[in-house]
């Protein structure tokens, strides 16, 4: 690889070495420096942007997939905030300074000078860059940008952060962000998991991202959380490195199933970001990604070196054209194609600000309207409608910003193209759009009285009424009473309450998206608008000074040297452009089983039902609690599914692969295994149905080291679509948790998004083999008065837990009053 780095940067010395020559041959005399000022001048620019070097690789991701801390590994050490929650509103570029400093940028209408942070460093990037610290960007920041010596990647490459995909309610600002970040990037990181949750997102989002035809990594995160499987016997059915090729061979699969080459072709590299962060780096596996990295950026070199030398070429080619018609140069014909070529671009562009007060003005005026009508509605599902319709019209705003988006960058392409402006030269460095809130569907209790006539209890009523028949009146024997009845409605103050929320959010994020849209379209079409008038200049420039024949051959055929030059250049790089890619995977690992004796195996079983009966005795607690006809493991994984019907059902092990639900033999009786992420509603909607009309307790397996992305996975869920069900919650993800110190946070915020969803229960079971979490979370969570915490309540966790963990019990409990402290002021 040494070798091919410095031949690449013989090449581009050798390219800027043309540049300068060109220059050089230009203004070697002051009639021919007059005669192609204009020329030089465009010579001069394509030089500078040749020069800057910079390679911008944006790193994308699901949300909670371990941006932060794979940033964190290749900057080499902790800098930036890595949370449970997606944390990061703000662009993040991350680079090579010889003096590390982290450097604020702010908006230009804040007139702040920027901020150059030398210490405490990753507490300033907490209050700038936290969405929770800094929540709708009150600051004002445009940017951040982090510089340290132990930066691991090359000094030419800039590393982009971006907010997290498919986080709650973010679906098409997920699509915006993509295109208005994808321009301004050379090199694509996209960052998944081991989780199969994911799958279907993750193959939309880089299907998305390979229309562009960027260079694409995909990298496949936590591999630290891979265990190997242990099956009855103690044997070890797969150890560590065969589940991980496993992973390797899935994603690849799924990769091949996309619809662009880009996304068939993308290396995978598996790395643990957060065991290079610990200093485990050879178990990290960052160094591959860092090779593969190097391999790209050098590529990347070489296709703007072949770029470059094609922009260069067409540009000699025409002065050379120019000097072989010089005594009868048609000037009235360039000028006449310029200035069509002109009227086309204002035809198609302005400079003027695109103005979001009319858009926002007409989607104010449609939620006023909407707000009436809901306020005279008469039943919850016209109330219902009303809200749909409402966000379909925010909906429909947005779509329309995405195809305005769409249109301006493939027009702008187009006249570049024209031009003879490569694609880094119109390339505009934007920032990120914030997030945005949901509508939540409240309801509230309503009663109403009324009066009833009833029959008198007791042998007076029965006399009553005997007696009332033959006399004629039927009032004898009967009495009025009233009845209260009580009913559930849709809460219309809090439904109206949300929709100005979303409102307000909504116009932020729009102005803001809007802002950073006229940015890239100014720029782009000034940078085209520039090049038009150095047309002008170069025409005004010839018509003003002449070239003598002796001058024109010397010229010319100097010139023609160049082009030469410039055409082997052109076709040695597009050689290297094509040089085979190294294919990074996992070695295949062959097992070995080996046959134990029957004593070891019942010994094993014993102990296993011993180890066992605490996680029975959690699982009775809970089925006991919501007592229902039928039970239900619901998920989005297999691997979780099957290690939580093992831990706390000891089942056979459930043979999942695309079935949408399987039956299971339990200690419990017969349970179904469902993964959503199998489901198609044609094939099995008559299974669903015939599930969805049970009585039922669902133990739902959330991965709670992905929140931002489980909490759209619950959202979407068909799940929601089941009227008899009872939910228990199982926290998957705990080793990521526990390694990142997050298990409390991950807790505070998933029972804080449950308060938004009206959701009563709070039983949790935490998928581990050690019950002492799913006590501690249980404890926790059912703390009721935080104001009256006292230390008694902390012993009294203790005694319920068990001894020997005090310091841990008291720490996680420390870091829960705080976690929820610090939520309840920011709710105050």
């Amino acid at each position: 690889m040494s070798e091919l780095v410095k031949s690449s940067n013989n090449d581009n010395l050798r390219l800027r070495d043309i540049y300068n020559e060109l220059i050089e041959i230009l203004s070697s005399k002051r009639k021919f420096g007059d005669y192609f000022k204009s020329d030089i001048e465009k010579v001069y620019r394509i030089k500078e942007n040749f020069d800057s070097g910079i390679i911008r690789v944006g790193l994308i991701g699901i949300t909670s997939s371990g941006k932060s801390t794979l940033i964190n590994a290749l900057l080499g050490e902790k800098l930036l905030p890595q949370k449970v929650k997606p944390s990061s509103n703000i662009l993040v570029v991350c680079c090579f300074e010889k003096i590390k400093k982290a450097t604020i940028f702010f908006e230009e209408e804040s007139k702040k000078a920027p901020e150059v942070i030398h210490s405490n460093i990753s507490e300033s990037l907490e209050k700038y860059g936290d969405e929770q610290k800094n929540p709708g960007n009150k600051h004002q920041v445009k940017e951040i940008r982090v510089g340290t010596p132990n930066f691991k990647l090359s000094k030419s490459i800039s590393l982009v952060d971006s907010p997290g995909l498919d986080a709650y309610e973010m679906e098409l600002h997920d699509k915006i962000t993509l295109q208005l970040a994808l321009p301004t990037l050379d090199l694509v990181l996209y960052l998944t998991t081991v989780k199969a949750s994911s799958d279907k997102e993750n193959l939309s989002r880089i299907d998305e991202i390979s229309i562009e035809g960027k260079p694409l990594i995909v990298v496949q995160n936590m591999i630290d959380s891979i265990e190997p499987k242990i099956i009855k016997g103690g044997v070890v059915a797969k150890n560590k490195e065969k589940i991980r090729e496993e992973h390797y061979l899935r994603l690849k699969k799924l990769l091949n199933k996309g619809d662009n080459s880009s996304t068939n072709d993308a290396d995978i590299i598996q790395v643990s970001a957060l065991q290079a962060l610990n200093n485990k780096y050879e178990e990290s596996n960052l160094e591959q990604l860092i090779n593969v990295i190097t391999e790209e950026e050098i590529r990347l070199k070489k296709t703007e070196e072949y770029d470059r030398a094609k922009q260069l070429y067409k540009k000699v080619d025409g002065l050379i054209g120019n000097l072989s018609n010089v005594v009868s140069y048609n000037f009235h014909e360039e000028e006449k194609n310029i200035q069509n070529l002109n009227n086309d671009f204002n035809a198609s562009f302005n400079l003027d600000i695109l103005d979001a007060k009319p858009v926002i003005e007409d989607f104010k005026n449609y939620k006023q309207t909407k707000i009436a009508e809901i306020n005279n509605a008469n039943s919850d599902s016209e109330i219902r409608e009303l809200k749909n319709l409402f966000l379909k019209e925010k909906e429909k705003y947005g779509i329309d910003l995405s195809n305005s988006i769409k249109k301006t960058h493939d027009d702008i392409m187009i006249f570049g193209k024209k031009l003879n402006i490569t694609t880094q030269d119109l390339r505009i460095a934007i920032t990120n759009s914030p997030g945005i809130s949901k509508i939540n569907i409240k309801t509230i209790i309503e009663s109403k009285t009324y009066k009833k006539t009833v029959s008198k209890k007791g042998i007076s009523g029965s006399l009553g009424r005997f007696f009332g028949n033959i006399a004629g009146n039927k009032d004898w024997g009967y009495q009025t009473i009233e009845e209260k009845e009580s009913y559930t409605v849709i809460d219309k103050k809090s439904l109206i309450d949300d929709m100005n929320i979303i409102f307000e959010n909504w116009e932020k994020w729009y102005i803001d998206t809007f802002h950073k849209y006229n940015e890239q379209r100014i720029r782009g079409i000034e940078k085209i608008n520039d090049d038009i008038n150095l047309k002008w200049s170069s025409i005004n420039d010839k018509k003003r000074n002449t070239i003598l024949s002796d001058d024109k051959n010397e010229l010319t055929s100097k010139l023609k040297e160049i082009a030469i030059q410039l055409k082997r250049k052109i076709i040695n790089e597009n050689h290297n452009i094509h040089i085979v890619k190294n294919e990074y995977k996992t070695i295949h690992i062959e097992e070995h089983f080996i046959d134990q004796p029957k004593l070891v195996i019942d010994i094993f079983k014993l102990t296993q039902i011993n180890s066992y009966y605490p996680l029975y005795a959690i699982r009775n607690f809970c089925l006991k609690k919501v007592n229902s006809e039928s039970i239900f493991i619901w998920g989005w994984d297999n691997n979780d599914l099957i290690s939580f019907a093992n831990l706390f059902f000891q089942s056979p092990e459930p043979i999942l692969n695309s079935n949408f639900s399987v039956k299971l033999n339990t200690d419990v009786g017969e349970i179904t295994v469902i993964n959503e992420n199998n489901f198609i509603r044609n094939k099995h909607n008559s299974i669903f149905k015939k599930l969805s009309e049970i009585d039922s307790t669902i133990f739902v397996n959330i991965d709670l080291s992905q929140s931002g992305f489980l909490e759209k996975k619950y959202k979407d869920s068909i799940i929601n679509e089941i009227p008899k069900r009872k939910v228990i919650w199982v926290v998957q993800g705990l080793d990521i948790l526990l390694k990142n110190d997050s298990l409390i946070e991950a807790i505070v915020n998933f029972s804080k998004y449950l308060d938004k969803i009206n959701v009563m229960e709070r039983l949790f079971i935490v998928s581990s083999k050690d019950s002492f979490y799913s006590l501690l979370v249980h404890e926790l969570i059912n703390i009721g008065d935080l104001n009256n915490f006292l230390i008694t309540d902390e012993r009294e966790i203790i005694n319920k837990i068990g001894k020997n963990r005090e310091e841990e019990v008291s720490r996680y409990i420390n870091q829960y009053l705080d976690e929820k402290k610090e939520l309840r002021c920011k709710n105050m």
